[in-house]
């Protein structure tokens, strides 16, 4: 299967801009709030989806997932959805005009990026308020808008794992997905109970299904009366912003948006199907590479499960607030050192798994210059190497963690780094399949980096 895109230039906040998928597939992007005056290029691309509910993807420039990113980028992004937050008059402050300009300008100062992250002060909750991040994808950009507040903030993100030994506190499902169900495991539900307000981060608004599925579900259980959506990206219909409307009066709720970039889509023609000719998963394979063991479990805290998996305690999956937070970045701060000192190179890639994203990020961004971060990821794109296309290629494997799922690996040309550092955040054997996907991204060192202990080594 081959994928042609032909893009289109168009001003930050002018007429609509069509981008050519492939085949018969295109969808056409009007803007119509732009706060930070970023252009559309800087913040995503588009790729064609293995999906027949949603054969399209907005594959997103700053989120570090299927593009790598210079870290610090990423967690300014979650910072500018903080500072949306608390401006409710809409009105950008100079803060976020400064993260605006830093985001407006990736792969140029990475030094200034990483001084800006250090000089923001904290913001202040105000009131009881819980971040929820969605999973897969914005459990890293949750977390980092979650991490700007001081106060009475907790955070939780959504997960798609079985926890043995934890019970399901919300679960609720995401329609047009992959994998469909949410789950969530909380240390304190107390937390849930007494929150007056509560911020669903997500990448992308599309439609806005999901997240009123979770505020039914939370004004149910909990009462919660008021709501906040944060997403990098908001494209809802008319008809979909009319149903958020008609959903307020009817479940007697607030609901407040926030994002980057706001518009309208139109998309025209069907889902790409076919078989992908032009995945590196069998390319070549290096009988050189390095492969160096990092333990960084004594840095970490770990979270109590019964007889389940290790798992750490403050990656979100069970939830934290902001003190937890401080404690975490002291970790952060002392498992960061160990990476730093065990580069071996100077074009550096780090690579979260799955929702294991935050963590990764910001042991990322502590690391020094010439570092990029990305994640694998569960979704399924069709990769391609035709103009303006957002995913030029991708690496396939069976997840070892996971039996029977597929992850995915997208653009790591072949020899683009010296080094990746791989964050697990449990220690497991590598399957022969991964192990060769290694191999076959040519680069030369491969660090493996567990941020827990396997249960036997705790006796």
């Amino acid at each position: 299967m081959r994928i042609k895109t032909t893009p289109a230039s168009s001003p930050r906040n002018g007429s609509p801009r069509r981008y050519e998928i492939g085949r018969d597939l295109a969808v056409e992007v009007s803007l119509t709030w732009n706060p930070l005056d970023l252009q559309q290029d800087m913040l995503f691309g588009m790729a064609a989806r293995k999906n027949k509910k949603r054969g399209f993807l907005f594959v997103s420039k700053v989120l570090g997932k299927h593009i790598p990113v210079q870290p610090q980028l990423s967690l300014l992004a979650g910072r500018a959805l903080a500072e949306l937050l608390a401006a409710p008059d809409g009105i950008p402050s100079d803060t976020l005009i400064r993260i605006g300009e830093a985001l407006g300008r990736p792969g140029a100062g990475e030094a200034d990026a990483t001084e800006l992250l250090r000089t923001l002060r904290p913001l202040d909750a105000a009131r009881p308020t819980l971040f929820i991040g969605f999973a897969e994808t914005a459990t890293a950009l949750g977390h980092s808008m979650f991490a700007a507040f001081r106060g009475d903030a907790y955070y939780l993100h959504t997960t798609r794992e079985h926890i043995l030994g934890r019970s399901v506190s919300i679960a609720f499902e995401e329609e047009h997905s992959h994998a469909t169900s949410h789950r969530c495991y909380i240390d304190e539900p107390e937390r849930v109970a007494r929150a007056e307000r509560v911020v669903l981060v997500d990448d992308e608004l599309t439609t806005g299904k999901t997240a009123l599925n979770i505020i039914g579900d939370l004004k149910r259980q909990y009462g919660i009366a008021e709501y906040v959506i944060a997403s990098l990206l908001d494209w809802r219909s008319e008809t979909d912003r009319a149903r958020f409307s008609a959903f307020e009066a009817e479940q007697g709720v607030r609901i407040r948006t926030l994002a980057l970039m706001s518009g309208r889509i139109e998309v025209a023609g069907q889902p790409i199907e076919g078989e992908d000719d032009e995945s590196e998963a069998s390319g070549f394979e290096a009988e050189d590479v390095q492969f160096r063991e990092l333990d960084l479990s004594d840095s970490f805290s770990e979270a109590e499960t019964g007889e389940g998996l290790p798992y750490m305690r403050f990656s979100g999956r069970f939830g934290l607030g902001a003190e937890a937070q401080k404690q975490l970045d002291g970790e952060l701060a002392r498992a960061a050192e160990r990476c730093r000192s065990a580069r071996a190179g100077e074009r550096t890639l780090c690579m979260g798994t799955g929702e294991f994203m935050y963590i990764p990020m910001r042991i990322a961004a502590e690391m020094g210059g010439g570092v990029r971060y990305q994640s694998t990821t569960r979704s399924p794109i069709y990769p391609s190497e035709a103009n303006a296309y957002a995913v030029r290629s991708a690496w396939s494997y069976e997840a070892p963690d996971h039996p029977g799922t597929v992850n995915y690996m997208y653009n790591v040309p072949s020899g683009r780094y010296d080094e990746l550092f791989l964050f697990l955040e449990r220690p497991f054997p590598l399957n022969e399949e991964l192990r060769r996907t290694l191999r076959s991204l040519r680069i030369p060192v491969v660090h493996l980096v567990t941020c827990t202990r396997r249960r036997a080594d705790h006796e």
